[in-house]
């Protein structure tokens, strides 16, 4: 899995792991470790990459406006997308998908659009072979968090570029400790204006991922944009809490000696890993993403577990 918004030299390492010793008892205080005789180890070989998949031509454009998408108008774009990004997958000549340059919007919210339900993001592409996404630059917002943007599934030879992409509201709560309870193992969580309530509904939905906690703080640095605090524990689990101002909300801490780590005035975000990423691109072949530029996310910028010959180039992960 990725990360990071710079282009990353995966190499291929094989190797063979052999029994190093056999442990052989020799007198009843002692023990000695023999290795055998035919025991071979052998070394990683390294085999060299080949170079990413930058562009190639292609015999037909579809442009997201003829599906009915209209940048700009503050609706719904999904549906036109999706129709424009379905036939390109089912084309049988190398298609591009082309974004007038514009604003548009994704409505998809994963309690209520089966699509969504089903890939945790508002688009996606199954077994799409020769297709570029053309941003031009665009900007896509998703206002229903914790909907994802892209999963493409077993696709080969696809470039995704030039988009910006970006959440309103981010799909996240962030704010202030305004008191800290070390005795009762609470924090006092004012949420700034623009960001997801605790209040909101997100916190409440059920677990979709499968793993005991998909919530979670994190406590950043109050003078450093973006970093975590420094000598503290990196996440923060909150099972309950209740609203005790307009936007604040006494957080109760599940390890209760955490409440040792909190300083009022700290910043404190609290996240939701119920939902997709960025970009979602398992089992893939031959996929590059480049020129993209995202604010937030609701889970991982890049993804591609199973996936050979992954490029992300020139992407990157900025701070409003």
């Amino acid at each position: 899995m990725i990360d990071s918004p710079s282009f990353v030299e995966n190499r291929r390492v094989a190797f063979v792991v052999a029994a190093l010793a056999v442990l052989l008892p020799v007198a009843e205080a002692e023990t000695v470790y023999e290795a055998p005789m035919d025991v071979r180890v052998t070394e990683p070989a390294l085999t060299p990459r080949p170079e990413p998949l930058r562009d190639f031509p292609v015999e037909q454009v579809l442009d997201v406006t003829d599906f009915g998408a209209v940048p700009d108008d503050n609706e719904n774009d999904v549906a036109g997308i999706r129709a424009a990004v379905k036939q390109a997958t089912e084309a049988t000549v190398p298609t591009e998908v082309r974004f007038p340059k514009g604003r548009y919007y994704l409505d998809a919210d994963i309690e209520t659009d089966e699509y969504a339900k089903f890939t945790s993001n508002a688009l996606a592409m199954l077994k799409a072979e020769q297709v570029i996404l053309n941003g031009n630059g665009s900007e896509i917002i998703i206002r229903t968090p914790p909907t994802g943007f892209l999963t493409m599934a077993a696709c080969k030879d696809v470039i995704v570029r030039d988009f910006v992409v970006d959440w309103d509201p981010p799909p996240f709560a962030q704010g202030f400790v305004r008191a800290v309870d070390r005795k009762a193992g609470t924090f006092d969580f004012e949420v700034e204006p623009g960001f997801i309530s605790m209040a909101h509904p997100l916190w409440q939905r059920e677990n979709r991922k499968g793993y005991d906690s998909i919530r979670w703080g994190m406590l950043k640095d109050p003078n450093i944009p973006g970093r975590m605090k420094a000598d503290v524990p990196n996440v923060y689990f909150c099972d309950e809490w209740e609203q005790v101002g307009e936007r604040t909300f006494r957080m109760k801490l599940r390890n209760t000696w955490h409440a040792n780590c909190f300083e009022v005035g700290d910043r404190y975000v609290h996240v939701d890993r119920n939902g997709g990423g960025l970009i979602l691109c398992p089992n893939c072949e031959r996929v590059t993403f480049q020129r993209i530029t995202n604010y937030a996310s609701p889970g991982l910028d890049y993804g591609g577990g199973g996936t050979k010959e992954l490029a992300v180039l020139d992407c990157q992960v900025l701070i409003k």
